[in-house]
C-alpha cells in the first residue's frame, strides 16, 4: 500500500510484578513505564515502525539510566519475564485499522 494514508500508533510498555503494602501475598503486573509513537504516510511503513519502537526501547533505556546512575547498562535480569519485568509491545487493531474512536 505505497499510497496508503493510514497512520499506525506504537506503543512500548514495562510491566513490573508490584504488591500491596497492606497485604504483600496479593501481586499483579503494573505498567511503570509507557511511551507511544506514531508512523503515518505512504512508503516503508514497516522499516519506519520498527525504527519507531527501536527509539521508544532507546528512551526507556536513556530514562532507566537517568534514575539508575550508577548503572552502565540495563541489567539482564531487570527486563525478562523470571526477573518480573518485562517489554510488551501492545498491538490495538482497532487502532492498527483506524477505527478506533477518539480520544
Amino acid at each position: 500500500e505505497p499510497n496508503s494514508s493510514v497512520s499506525v500508533t506504537t506503543e512500548v510498555e514495562l510491566f513490573q510484578k508490584v504488591r500491596l503494602s497492606r497485604d504483600p501475598s496479593i501481586e499483579t503486573d503494573a505498567v511503570t513505564w509507557r511511551r507511544e509513537g506514531s508512523v503515518g504516510g505512504p512508503g516503508q511503513r514497516y522499516l519506519r515502525i520498527r525504527q519507531q519502537i527501536a527509539e521508544l526501547i532507546d528512551q526507556f533505556i536513556r530514562d532507566y539510566l537517568s534514575v539508575n546512575p550508577k548503572q552502565s547498562a540495563v541489567p539482564n535480569n531487570s527486563l525478562n519475564r523470571s526477573g518480573g519485568s518485562e517489554f510488551r509491545i501492545k498491538r490495538d487493531p482497532a487502532k492498527l485499522l483506524g477505527t478506533a474512536p477518539p480520544g
